[in-house]
């Protein structure tokens, strides 16, 4: 029997009616043969989860040895009426279109390399729609931020330490205007220098002082073939957690990371949190007063804001008075500890708060 092959095409909006090729199915003596693009390749489809459906459905009565058609009897695939019965289950967006026979025929062996033909000639991904993949991936991201209704500082810098050296970073989007509350990266899986890019960025904003469950990596679920891709969502779920762009609850997912951010950045700190102690800092005032001296005057800057704001500070209010960074200010107060802890004989119970209203009576 002639071979006849089929198109698989999926129409965005039925309105238009203007169907882009989604797959090829090719039935030769019986035998059926299909492929299908691959969902990270399928950008003009709307909904992910319902082509993935439609092309396990499809496989699937293939894969059988009678296909069951909509109110008629089976149909064996050796009978080549099976091609109109499969033709039958499509539906809405998703539709089969008889496209002719081959000219020679096609032995069962030699079926798989006539679809890869097939498909590379009708339906096959071009370079130009890969670029339109990546394109396609910042919309989606730029238009979830949108629905979630936040606003979007890009490409801010932090500079932060990977594996020892010092990395300088502009992560794609950044919730805050003045402090950073939650950081959200792009990664295509399928690319091995975006999982790279996208490894370091999220480590170096960490490094920079931003909490990990402040930072997203965002992903494309339908990305996910093969072990390497999924390597890479693993390690990017064990380092910050990922969203996936495509999950319909994608929106709401990044907006509850900026809501927690957004809270972490207000929590009082009472100036403990960047060095990690308030009391048994120093045993003598005048070493501490000497070990004042050695502050660079940035240092001293941000330890008499501290002292100024007692215990009830904040990070964003010494962010707003300083006009530096948390992460920034963090830095210096970690600085402050280590020169002053070099006058320290033993501890005792004077605080940090006490320590910084010092800064007043210091000469310069």
């Amino acid at each position: 029997m002639v071979p006849r092959f089929l198109i698989a095409k999926y129409v965005p909006d039925l309105s238009r009616m203007e169907p882009r090729n989604i797959g090829v199915i090719l039935w030769s003596n019986g035998v059926f043969s299909s492929k299908f693009l691959a969902e990270k390749d399928a950008t003009f489809v709307n909904e992910i989860p319902v082509y993935r459906r439609w092309v396990d459905y499809w496989t699937d009565l293939m894969s059988r040895s009678e296909i069951p058609g909509p109110r008629r009897r089976p149909v064996p695939v050796s009978d080549s009426c099976c091609i109109e019965v499969l033709i039958s289950t499509q539906k809405g967006n998703y539709i089969l279109v008889d496209s002719g026979e081959l000219l020679t025929s096609v032995g069962k062996r030699d079926l798989p390399a006539a679809t890869n033909h097939l498909f590379s000639e009708l339906v096959a991904v071009t370079n130009k729609s890969q670029e339109e993949l990546s394109r396609s991936f910042t919309r989606s991201c730029s238009s979830l931020f949108e629905s979630a209704g936040l606003h979007v500082v890009k490409r801010r810098q932090f500079s932060g330490r990977v594996f020892g050296f010092q990395q300088v970073v502009r992560p794609h989007y950044c919730i805050g205007d003045s402090t950073p509350e939650a950081v959200f990266h792009r990664a295509t899986l399928s690319k091995t220098h975006s999982v790279n890019d996208a490894f370091v960025t999220i480590n170096a904003v960490i490094g920079a002082g931003l909490n990990p469950n402040q930072c997203r990596v965002l992903v494309r679920g339908g990305e996910v073939v093969g072990t390497e891709s999924s390597q890479a969502l693993s390690m990017f779920n064990e380092i910050c957690g990922t969203i996936d762009v495509d999950n319909p609850n994608a929106a709401k997912l990044l907006s509850e990371v900026a809501t927690a951010g957004a809270k972490s950045q207000s929590v009082s700190l009472g100036v403990e949190v960047p060095l990690e102690a308030t009391t048994t800092l120093f045993s003598e005032h005048t070493d501490t007063k000497s070990a004042l001296k050695t502050l660079s005057p940035v240092e001293r800057k941000v330890l008499e804001a501290v002292g100024s704001a007692g215990k009830g500070c904040t990070l964003s209010a010494l962010q707003s008075q300083l006009k530096i960074s948390p992460a920034t200010i963090s830095k210096h107060l970690a600085a402050v500890k280590k020169k002053l802890a070099t006058a320290r004989q033993e501890a005792d119970n004077e605080s940090l708060v006490t320590i910084a209203k010092l800064v007043h009576g210091v000469e310069s």
